[in-house]
């Protein structure tokens, strides 16, 4: 019967698991919450002291492996061989995946038909997405929020989006950050884009509302006949000032920012995101293609 020795395939300090066993683990995105089931590292839990190397390797073998050999070529890097049933293939164990986007802030390019992502949005009730664009099947909708509060005071969020000219409806985008709670109804900051009709030009106001849900208009802008482009809005705590960028394609660009808020406005805000879109009776093709966010 063969004898399996276990050795270290890498020195120094050893590296820790994770207290995963019983729940669901992250889908790869580095979304973790609280309620998250592997977000504790566990020290004493060593991933040497774990059998095989499929914590190290994001793989799964074809049938038993049959032999590891480990390796180090002239440049130092580390590799191992493995046999399995269909063969020898040479893997770097112990990659460790760089995440290239925070989970703290938006970020959505709403691909797939369907459902809305769950586990990224809360409110989503009558929104789908649709051909890789997120689009409401009713009118008057509340916004849907980000799953998670932005780790930074200072931070930004952006949409591309795309008004349908070929209706005379009223269409609107809110596009909301610094917002109190989860629900986005109570004090924020808020982008509103909207058009009253099919020749109308784009309207864009950046509005500040407190915790009484009292509303100031911090700015108006004029966006011209756009029919698509990108809106971000964003907020600089040091400063305590927001603004907007409106890049419309095919129009020239306006970047604004407002004066400042008082201590006292300043203190009613949050950090949680949103994005809704409105419509006013005749349904219409207006869509948000991609939001993104980060901090500033």
């Amino acid at each position: 019967m063969t004898q399996h020795n276990s050795f270290p395939l890498r020195g120094g300090k050893a590296w820790p698991g994770s207290n995963s066993r019983g729940g669901q683990l992250d889908d790869g995105s580095g979304q973790l919450t609280d309620q998250s089931k592997n977000a504790q590292v566990n020290q004493a839990d060593i991933l040497e002291k774990r059998k095989g190397f499929i914590r190290g390797m994001d793989e799964q073998f074809s049938g038993p492996v049959c032999g590891l050999h480990r390796y180090t070529d002239e440049c130092g890097v580390e590799w191992l061989l493995v046999a399995d049933e269909s063969g020898i293939s040479i893997r770097q164990p112990f990659s460790v995946p760089v995440f290239e986007n925070s989970d703290a802030y938006p970020f959505d390019s709403f691909s797939g038909d369907g459902d809305v992502d769950k586990n990224r949005w809360r409110n989503f009730d009558g929104y789908t997405q649709l051909n890789g664009s997120l689009i409401p099947l009713s009118s008057s909708l509340q916004p849907m929020v980000w799953f998670k509060e932005a780790s930074s005071l200072s931070y930004q969020t952006r949409i591309q989006w795309a008004f349908d000219r070929s209706v005379s409806t009223d269409q609107k985008f809110n596009l909301i950050i610094k917002a109190a709670d989860a629900s986005a109804q109570g004090a924020r900051l808020e982008a509103r884009m909207s058009i009253e009709d099919e020749t109308s030009d784009v309207l864009l106001q950046l509005v500040f509302v407190d915790a009484a849900l009292l509303e100031t208009i911090l700015l108006s802008i004029g966006g011209g006949q756009a029919s698509s482009g990108f809106l971000t809005v964003n907020y600089r705590d040091d400063s305590r000032v927001a603004g907007v960028e409106y890049f419309p394609e095919l129009v020239s660009q306006s970047v604004q920012s407002a004066e400042p808020l008082t201590v006292a406005q300043a203190t009613d805000l949050g950090q949680f995101s949103a994005l809704g879109i409105q419509l006013d009776g005749i349904m219409a093709n207006t869509q948000a293609l991609v939001i993104d966010g980060g901090p500033i």
